[in-house]
């Protein structure tokens, strides 16, 4: 075969003259010849002219990425930009020029990871404390891995990144469940990603076995309840007790911890007829404000340290003291099991999660998921039939 130009690759706007030429021991192969942004000459060698096309378009990609020194392209690079095709079925140039064509017409803005996560950040100020630290977990070390656009993230990508951080099991799911509203909210506010799945939505979610759902029983509660009458200090954790167990209004709600608002006033609590306490907040800000049932029960507990007005909880770290009820009491503290018990036995009371579900300001799926246990009527009726021994000498 003669020497000399056999063929002119164009990528883009680039051109790429190749060459027949003797590459050694009288054997023939390709030759590419350009010059970078500098202006200096560069060529490749080698045997094949399919390897030669996949060179320039390695090579135009670096140059359009603006790199000056376009001879280091490592071999794995390289191999990706093969792989690419590969799965493409079509030369990259023509999968770029589709996308840019499908980005115009559905006007998409190229973003990096790391500016939308910082705008993501500011957009979820106005949610609750713990879920903007469930946020930084799972965003953070994206923005450390990836830092081109977030178009260019796949969910291979995605699924190995998450391999090599050990996510596994509910903490991987959890992750997921942050990143998916993070990559929708880049599409529909932003238009960074085109319509349709994600690729964070192509990640599947780990089977996790459903961890049994645990509540107290009566008589703990009863413990508990009796441990706080008992111990000047605890009586003031009392309301913690009584709002939560027998009224199913959760803790942040109760305290204002994790939230952006203050704890629950003592004159939100209706003690007439009507009974109810209105809950002017919800941690689910979206669900809007809600009245909380207030059974006898509760009022007669809640009357021992009954005020006129002011905040119901006056301290910080609930949980801390919850914990110092639990150990006095000597009974297990679950987490979030005041929620858990109400749910479960008024559930069994009324026999219908939809309205169990408009009490507690949640949905009748995560009362299935989350919170109920299967309960015995007589249980509940138990539950809510618990009451004071007697009247405090004092009210605080």
């Amino acid at each position: 075969m003669k020497r000399g130009k056999v063929k002119t690759i164009k990528v883009g706007n680039l051109s790429f003259p190749v060459y027949r030429v003797e590459v050694g021991r009288g054997k023939m192969g390709f030759q590419m010849a350009w010059r970078d942004k500098m202006g200096k000459r560069h060529f490749i060698c080698r045997m094949q002219m399919d390897a030669i096309e996949s060179e320039a378009r390695v090579v135009a990609a670096r140059m359009l990425e603006g790199a000056t020194d376009v001879l280091e392209v490592s071999a794995e690079k390289i191999q990706s930009y093969r792989d690419a095709e590969k799965r493409l079925g079509v030369p990259l140039e023509v999968a770029v020029d589709f996308y840019l064509a499908y980005a115009k017409q559905h006007n998409i803005t190229d973003r990096s990871v790391s500016e939308l996560v910082a705008e993501y950040y500011e957009y979820q100020k106005k949610s609750s404390p713990s879920h903007q630290t469930d946020c930084v977990k799972a965003l953070k070390p994206l923005t450390e891995k990836f830092n081109g656009y977030i178009s260019q993230v796949t969910n291979t990508h995605l699924s190995d990144w998450m391999n090599e951080l050990g996510w596994k099991g509910r903490m991987r799911n959890n992750r997921i469940t942050t990143l998916r509203a993070f990559f929708t909210w880049a599409k529909k506010v932003k238009n960074a990603l085109p319509p349709g799945e994600t690729a964070v939505d192509r990640v599947p979610k780990e089977k996790v076995l459903s961890r049994p759902l645990r509540a107290y029983t009566p008589e703990q509660m009863k413990k508990m309840l009796h441990a706080c009458v008992a111990d000047p200090e605890l009586i003031e954790v009392l309301p913690l007790l009584v709002l939560g167990g027998f009224c199913g209004i959760r803790s942040a709600e109760i305290t204002g911890e994790e939230t952006k608002h203050g704890p629950l006033d003592w004159r939100e609590v209706n003690w007439g007829r009507e009974a109810s306490i209105y809950v002017n907040f919800q941690k689910v800000e979206a669900k809007g404000s809600r009245y909380a049932p207030f059974p006898p029960n509760a009022k007669a507990w809640l009357s021992l340290v009954r005020t006129p007005q002011g905040p119901i909880w006056r301290h910080s770290r609930y949980r801390d003291w919850l914990n110092k009820v639990s150990d006095a009491a000597g009974v297990d503290l679950i987490v979030n099991g005041l929620r858990k018990s109400f749910i479960s036995y008024r559930t069994a009371m009324n026999q219908n999660p939809a309205i169990t579900a408009d009490e507690c300001g949640t949905s009748v799926e995560k009362i299935k998921t989350n919170y109920r246990r299967a309960e015995l009527k007589s249980a509940a009726r138990k539950w809510f039939s618990i009451l004071p021994a007697k009247a405090l000498p004092r009210k605080i």
